[in-house]
């Protein structure tokens, strides 16, 4: 699996194929094919692999929601620790971009997507008297945007520097509508 997570990193979703999985381990292709019946159920494992490793590092990050008395500035701090884990590993960056590539990946990153969103909105729903359907959308349209700009930023020549200043630009946003819902910094 960790030659399999390497390939994807190094060659992408075009050049994932278990040929060329086989001929970096050095076993045959029928070897590969034991254990796995296809390249998508492997890229599943990479992905399920990445999705394990964003959530126990972020894992913390829902007790300090729930004992800090400052929102924006502990959302912020998720958020940058977040599109790092994203954007610093070529592993895990290689697992969101088969996530989009690969239709049954793209169920994997849904519901991946809407967990962290969930978990979000119910600490949403401490901090302000809204529903559980707006506490949601509030929290999805948190995540959803971390995640476009990582998607925009990853298969672009945009640089980590350019990447800073566009995710600064999202922070003051995320202030603007967080402040609008009585969210913002105290």
């Amino acid at each position: 699996v960790s030659a399999a997570e390497a390939l994807l990193a190094e060659e992408g979703w075009p050049g994932f194929t278990t040929n060329a999985l086989a001929k970096r381990v050095g076993c045959p292709v029928a070897t590969i094919y034991r254990y796995f019946p296809d390249k998508h159920r492997l890229a599943r494992i990479v992905a399920e692999s990445a999705i394990a490793e964003w959530n126990s590092e972020l894992a913390d990050f829902e007790q300090a929601f729930r004992s800090s008395d400052d929102f924006f500035y502990t959302w912020s701090t998720y958020s940058e620790i977040f599109l790092g884990l994203l954007r610093k590993s070529p592993r895990t960056m290689a697992a969101r971009r088969a996530m989009l590539a690969v239709p049954e990946l793209r169920a994997l990153d849904r519901e991946d997507t809407r967990q962290i969103a969930l978990k979000l909105s119910e600490l949403v729903k401490l901090r302000i008297d809204v529903t559980a359907e707006r506490s949601l959308a509030i929290a999805s349209t948190l995540i959803e945007s971390i995640l476009d700009l990582v998607d925009r930023t990853a298969d672009s020549d945009i640089d980590d520097n350019e990447a800073r200043a566009l995710f600064s630009e999202l922070r003051l946003m995320h202030h603007s509508y967080l402040s609008a819902l009585g969210l913002g910094p105290k």
